[in-house]
């Protein structure tokens, strides 16, 4: 994660961006017709679709948006830039109705932080403790 935004560093940044590497493995079960006949040609034309696997290298880029100390929403393009199965030369687009396509993902995140309570406890007499959880709770 990067952020950006603030001068002033602190946990209240409120804008990131998100980027990632990675790998997409795809399965198609079934392949369905591959001749297809519209009624105009002479005769039934056949067409080449993308293998029931895929193997891809992926790469992500978004910009996340922090709500509060907890929800965080992350908007994300995600396109392929290598076929790794499928091997068409570095090339990442896909065989489909005998045309080639380049697929271009978007995706949507939503994370939800989760704050844990500390495993050590706060040391002093109890006006102490009680000023530490006010502190954590942020009602100081």
């Amino acid at each position: 994660l990067i952020y950006f935004g603030k001068k002033k560093i602190d946990k209240a940044r409120k804008h990131f961006i998100d980027n990632a590497f990675g790998l997409n493995f795809e399965y198609r079960p079934s392949s369905g017709d591959t001749i297809y006949n519209d009624g105009f040609a002479a005769y039934a034309q056949p067409h080449i679709f993308q293998a029931p696997y895929n193997l891809q290298f992926h790469y992500s880029l978004g910009l996340g948006i922090r709500f509060n100390r907890a929800w965080m929403m992350i908007p994300t393009l995600e396109i392929p830039l290598i076929g790794i199965h499928e091997w068409n030369g570095l090339n990442a687009k896909w065989n489909w109705f005998s045309s080639q396509y380049w697929p271009v993902l978007f995706k949507l995140k939503f994370v939800k932080l989760f704050e844990r309570v500390p495993k050590c406890g706060a040391y002093g007499d109890p006006s102490e403790m009680n000023f530490d959880k006010k502190f954590r709770s942020g009602n100081f």
